[in-house]
């Protein structure tokens, strides 16, 4: 395939369709994050200084507040947020097997926080929520897992029928320098010509994509069933030696989906309207209260004497000054222009859900207030959390645990586990959030039967003890290792019925009446 004409017709279609709005996006809400998106920028003062200017900050601080929320709660660096659990249920009742898994998954987790995972999958918020789509690429060099977020202004990629990404392609902006010694000298000598040029840059298209013919030798990264090429734009020429990965190392999320279309929208494409118009607005509302404080003056054609002199301490010459000089009053309506800024400022804060994801200003927060606001936020992004972690976090996660498995660095797998499948749960407080009704119904049955039981004990029959403990604490998240194992458990309700046992037996003993001393009793006899 022809990776330079497919790129080509990505670059024309998303150009003439969508770059322009992403523009928009990125000059209100995100203004120092780069320059316009279907023009290449070449020098430092074009990716960030030379910015429109913005009066109003409330789009910048709401969306930044939605991506930290996002961040904090859903891929925290403090706390693990994903788990393991197999698909067989009987098998997540299997302490053993539950506790390889559950190593498993802290070992995927400390690769996670032991590589930059924890910044790049911030900045994949921001895209997410500035332009809707955002793409994470995971690598491993030795033994250290590098991520890195691709901007969107780069990224381009094609889609299979389910939906996820099949080809990829990267526009790098790269000067000779940086070429030369990303490919270790191995690229086109016309590019070589120029490492002394530090401002020349030259597009450099990463190319991604599935080959079509299998290889049974798939050690070598020419024979991987995932290809990639660098490819010089202009010439067609190769950078580098081709290489090649085991699975699709990309993974490309949108918040919503477009119907009919590859890519996605956030809520900043929703509040560029208001955004727009609040920050003409606020233009609009310092030009005229600049008016208010240094006002226009009236004069009369011959009133003057001298120059109009409005400087400390100057001095003007009029004829009359009650009637050749005087400030003019616009009798404009400050008030409209505020009430107007402020009903714009709450509908972007409604959009980007600051109003409802903020907790009150209050110590006296309640763990109960905090559990029905972290519920709250998790119904209002339901959809949009199963896509980032359907789309984001389960392939990123899925390619660490694969590429941990390859290197043998896993525990060993037992043997009645080698063709078992697991899926990947999100414990976040978020996602924790969503699956807070089981761990409620289960309480409020105990409950429920608890009380009922001290009028109809039979009731307490129907609960298995053992088994309903181990399904609330499996529902709640509680690690295997505080479990006892089922032999553990067997041998500890041995030890309960020898104990029950011997107490009755003592008590039979107790019951029996004392003989007498010699064996006889009292009042029997010859």
């Amino acid at each position: 395939m022809d990776h330079l004409k497919q790129f080509e017709t990505l670059y024309t279609e998303r150009q003439s369709s969508i770059d322009g709005t992403w523009d928009q996006i990125e000059r209100y809400f995100a203004p120092m994050r780069g320059g316009n998106f279907f023009q290449p920028q070449t020098t430092e003062s074009e990716l960030t200084f030379s910015r429109p200017r913005i009066y109003s900050d409330i789009p910048i601080s709401a969306s930044s507040n939605l991506a930290s929320t996002l961040h904090g709660n859903l891929t925290s660096s403090v706390l693990q947020w994903f788990e393991f659990k197999f698909r067989k249920p009987q098998l997540n009742f299997d302490n053993r097997a539950r506790s390889w898994l559950e190593l498993c998954a802290r070992q995927v987790f400390h690769s996670l926080m032991d590589s930059n995972f924890d910044l790049e999958v911030a900045e994949a918020y921001l895209d997410l929520i500035h332009f809707g789509n955002s793409g994470i690429i995971t690598e491993r060099e030795g033994k250290e897992f590098i991520f890195s977020t691709i901007p969107v202004r780069e990224l381009y990629f094609t889609s299979d029928h389910r939906g996820r990404v099949l080809r990829l392609y990267r526009r790098h902006q790269w000067t000779a320098e940086q070429i030369v010694h990303r490919f270790d000298g191995k690229c086109p000598e016309h590019i070589k010509a120029k490492l002394d040029d530090p401002t020349t840059k030259y597009d450099i298209i990463q190319c991604i994509y599935p080959r079509t013919v299998p290889s049974i030798t798939r050690a070598l990264p020419g024979n991987r069933p995932i290809g990639e090429v660098y490819l010089c734009r202009t010439t067609g020429e190769t950078c580098g030696e081709e290489g090649g990965y085991y699975s699709m190392p990309v993974a490309v999320a949108r918040w919503s989906k477009t119907s009919g279309s590859r890519w996605g929208h956030g809520p900043s494409a929703v509040a560029l309207p208001t955004a727009i118009t609040l920050n003409e607005l606020v233009s609009l509302s310092l030009d005229n209260a600049e008016k208010a404080v240094s006002p226009a003056n009236l004069a009369t054609p011959n009133g003057l004497l001298s120059n109009l002199d409005l400087g400390p301490d100057g001095l003007t010459l009029v004829q009359d000054v009650d009637r050749s000089l005087k400030p003019y009053e616009s009798r404009a309506r400050f008030d409209v222009g505020t009430l107007e800024i402020a009903r714009l400022e709450d509908s972007i804060n409604r959009i980007f859900l600051v109003d409802r994801l903020d907790l009150k200003e209050s110590p006296a927060m309640t763990a109960t207030e905090v559990s029905a606001r972290m519920e709250k936020m998790a119904r209002l992004l339901g959809s949009t959390l199963a896509r980032i972690q359907g789309e984001l976090l389960v392939p990123i996660i899925e390619r660490v645990f694969a590429m941990l498995d390859r290197a043998n660095e896993l525990p060993p797998k037992p043997e009645n586990l080698k063709d078992e499948d697991y899926d990947i749960y999100f414990t976040g407080p978020l996602p924790r959030a969503m699956r807070r009704d089981v761990t409620v119904s289960m309480l409020g049955l105990l409950d429920s039967v608890a009380q009922a039981g001290q009028v109809m004990p039979a009731l307490m029959e129907a609960l298995h003890p053992v088994r309903f403990s181990q399904y609330l604490a499996y529902a709640s998240g509680v690690p295997a290792e505080v479990l006892r194992t089922k032999d553990e458990l067997e041998e500890a309700q041995e030890a309960q019925q020898a104990r029950e046992q011997e107490a009755m037996e003592i008590e039979r003993m107790k019951a029996m009446p004392t003989p007498p001393p010699g064996g006889i009793q009292e009042g029997f006899g010859p």
